[in-house]
């Protein structure tokens, strides 16, 4: 089968890039002829067909974007002329059986899907975000959630100036958004779509999206450990990893370390308050906090594994972390918050969930975690199997190809 993969990025910036990398990897292993669509960008991985890849104004440069560049970005967002006309080419030299999206928002656009129908090619996405029923991705913004665009109008961005905390960036968002809506571009050309957590599903379905035509499909493990390696914890640390932004419960997280001054935090992870999280702890003077600060994939296995457990705070509508597939494989328990996706992955075999934002019950659980080593071996113990047991690459792909199959 020959599978066109569209992802905005062909470099790893969080979760979307990793599963976009691991479905890429297990289609070639498979036997099966692969090509990608994504921006050009100076971090890419070497691809064959980058010739095709286009331009585009992304979330780390917009704030730099000048009027012309920033204007030329909302034409785009609605309907991109050379994303077209450049998918139109590599799919002419490629000739896919089938496309599978992850992220073209909102630099590819779907203006790529106007090439798929007038060619009669069937196109799968899997769902990262709530772009579909939300016009910043996230249903939440300003610190908190919210469903405005669910439960009233779309123009609900432009009034919470959502997208970015920027005007501008909303304003894009809003006019992509709203035109794609109105022209139903995707329930009328996209064929299925595949959501990696049954809230992500519930959630396009309060919005509008039909039910029948969303899939369930957790996440593979995407990435191999030594299953003979026991793992046995030397370090003495609990870990954070992810991207340093508040929705991901970091703040929350300093509040309660800096009150646990017993107990050892190591961050892993940059972002926007990078520099706030270096500074609160200097004015505050914690000595029991470390920032790591940026470390590769490959890497980040090598601090899990000597944790004493992982945290994973988040507060807004989390889909499935793909930092829980690493601990757990690792053999290290987690703590993670009870909101999203992420209550679908942890049990009470496996760790143990927290109310959102709630620094006092936190501070409790990882505080109890911390002292009872007995349970720890016990959540660490089920941690492996349960993960190796249900999300295995081989299931995955199995999965995927009978999808694929229904249309090719």
């Amino acid at each position: 089968m020959r599978v066109l993969l569209v992802n905005k990025y062909n470099h790893i910036t969080g979760g979307a890039d990793t599963y976009f990398f691991t479905l890429r990897r297990l289609l070639k292993e498979k036997g099966h002829s692969v090509a990608e669509f994504c921006l050009q960008h100076p971090d890419n991985e070497y691809s064959e067909f980058s010739d095709f890849f286009i331009n585009g104004v992304t979330n780390k440069n917009w704030e730099k974007a000048s009027i012309s560049e920033s204007s030329i970005a909302l034409i785009r967002s609605i309907y991109n002329l050379e994303a077209r006309n450049k998918f139109n080419k590599l799919v002419d030299k490629f000739k896919p059986d089938i496309v599978h999206i992850q992220n073209m928002f909102y630099q590819i656009s779907p203006s790529i899907l106007s090439v798929t129908f007038k060619k009669k090619i069937p196109v799968i996405e899997t769902l990262h975000d709530y772009h579909l029923v939300c016009a910043n991705n996230n249903l939440h913004h300003h610190g908190h959630i919210c469903e405005d665009c669910i439960k009233y109008t779309k123009f609900s961005i432009l009034k919470n100036k959502c997208y970015n905390d920027s005007w501008r960036a909303s304003l894009l968002a809003f006019t992509a958004s709203y035109s794609h809506q109105i022209f139903n571009i995707y329930k009328d050309r996209i064929n299925r779509w595949i959501s990696p957590s049954r809230f992500l599903r519930d959630k396009m379905i309060a919005g509008g999206i039909v039910g029948e035509k969303i899939d369930i499909l957790p996440y593979p493990v995407s990435f191999e450990i030594d299953q003979d390696d026991k793992f046995e914890q030397k370090g003495d640390y609990v870990l954070f990893v992810g991207r340093l932004v508040q929705q991901k419960g970091i703040i929350t997280m300093l509040k309660v370390a800096e009150k646990l001054s017993n107990i050892k935090f190591m961050i892993l992870g940059t972002g926007p308050l990078e520099n706030y999280i270096k500074n609160y702890i200097i004015k505050n003077n914690i000595s029991n906090i470390k920032l790591i600060g940026f470390v590769p994939n490959n890497k980040i296995s090598d601090y899990i594994r000597f944790s004493k457990f992982v945290i994973v705070p988040s507060e807004w509508y989390d889909n499935l972390p793909i930092i829980m597939y690493e601990t757990l494989l690792c053999g290290v328990p987690l703590i993670g918050s009870n909101i999203g996706g992420i209550p679908e992955i942890i049990n009470n075999k496996v760790g143990i969930l927290v109310e959102p934002s709630n620094v006092d019950e936190l501070q409790t659980k990882i505080q109890y975690l911390y002292e009872n080593e007995s349970l720890r071996n016990s959540l660490a113990a089920n941690a492996r199997e349960y993960i190796s047991s249900n999300f295995s690459l081989d299931e995955h792909y199995n999965k995927i190809i009978k999808l694929y199959s229904q249309y090719c």
